[in-house]
């Protein structure tokens, strides 16, 4: 047997750590594909004994958020939190914080507020509900697309340094999407149960700490609807690669059949990724915009009601502040004009009346 050299040595010695590291990789890809069932996908939601999620929650943690959340304490110290931020924000105004305008914005978020607050255990509720349901809508035949990942994964490939980078790629992503699945679970939890607190910070309107709790609180949105484009990825690949063996599209070589199995754990850590990256910013123009939407509606109904129908598409056109102006200004005029004339205030110097008071007399032809 010939001796080999040091540098062979070490090369052999670094093929062998590549090809146990890539067996590690490859080993936990392949179990993450095991796991992977739909209940991975799944939405925590309460279980009542009707059909709607009206009645008493039978599943844990529910009852306990049941009966902390409808009239319970959490929903009477996120009442008395946002009186007491109500009351702060007035408080400021001593300091020349804010504006006459800002405190009128805050009496009207505060009501919504008090009733984001009241109603939020049935508004989560319905969300994880509906959410739940869709996923389980999109997901595809689990088994039969994990079976063909898996089938995809025994193949090898000839160039060690390649296989180690796909595998070390496609086994990360998978442990995180594992996590990431897992956490959530638990955040959805944490989100329903802090929630109020979050919406009476929210609708203050204290400088900086509302903005802060408002990003907070349109986090949940995100979270609570991530299974859905994953479960669309999913789909899309059970409906390339799950039709039978090699699936719609054929996978001729060893390399594309381990891209394919190894990508899709990657992918959907994008999209998690990217759903969060994108989703946050859209919700909060989204509900700055029905909040926009919905103060135009009051405002040109109650401008129709003063000034008819001309101020109310002047509202819909210009926008609510320039229309209760015009309609404040129209609405003082009218006052002005019905007001009864006061003969002392039209007499002028000689006696003589139905002159105006305000206009200056000295200079008529009649006054000397």
């Amino acid at each position: 047997m010939a001796e080999l050299s040091l540098g062979e040595l070490g090369v052999k010695w670094f093929e062998d750590a590549v090809r146990l590291v890539t067996g590690w990789f490859r080993t936990g890809l392949s179990e993450g594909y095991q796991t992977i069932t739909p209940l991975l996908f799944g939405t925590p939601t309460p279980t009542t004994k009707g059909a709607l999620i009206f009645g008493m929650p039978t599943n844990a943690p529910w009852p306990m958020l049941h009966d902390v959340l409808v009239g319970g304490e959490i929903t009477v110290l996120a009442l008395l939190t946002l009186v007491v931020c109500i009351q702060g924000r007035h408080a400021v105004r001593i300091f020349n914080v804010g504006s006459a305008y800002e405190d009128r914005r805050t009496k009207r978020t505060a009501w919504t507020g008090a009733f984001l607050i009241v109603i939020w255990y049935w508004l989560a509720a319905a969300i994880l509900m509906l959410v739940e349901g869709f996923t389980l809508a999109l997901l595809p035949d689990i088994e039969v697309l994990i079976g063909v990942m898996q089938q995809f994964l025994t193949v090898s490939l000839v160039n060690p340094a390649l296989g180690f980078l796909m595998a070390s790629l496609g086994g990360a992503a998978m442990w995180i999407l594992q996590a990431l699945f897992f956490v959530r679970s638990i955040l959805i939890l944490v989100y329903v149960y802090g929630m109020p607190f979050g919406i009476a910070l929210a609708f203050a309107n204290l400088p900086v700490i509302s903005q802060i709790a408002r990003g907070l609180c349109l986090r949940f949105v995100p979270l609570a609807m991530l299974p859905l484009p994953i479960a669309l990825l999913f789909a899309g690949y059970g409906f390339l690669f799950g039709g039978g063996e090699i699936g719609l599209l054929a996978l001729p070589s060893a390399f594309l059949q381990l891209l394919v199995a190894t990508s899709l754990p990657v992918l959907a850590v994008w999209v998690a990724w990217k759903t969060f990256g994108y989703a946050t910013p859209t919700v909060a123009r989204l509900t700055g915009s029905i909040g926009r939407t919905a103060v135009t509606a009051g405002a040109i109904a109650g401008v129709s009601t003063v000034g008819g129908p001309a101020l109310a598409a002047a509202a819909s056109r210009e926008g609510p502040r320039t229309a209760v102006r015009a309609a404040a200004a129209r609405q003082l005029a009218a006052q002005t004009s019905n007001e009864p004339t006061d003969e002392h205030a039209v007499r002028d110097a000689h006696g003589q009346t139905g002159v105006p008071s305000y206009r200056r007399t000295e200079n008529d032809p009649g006054y000397y």
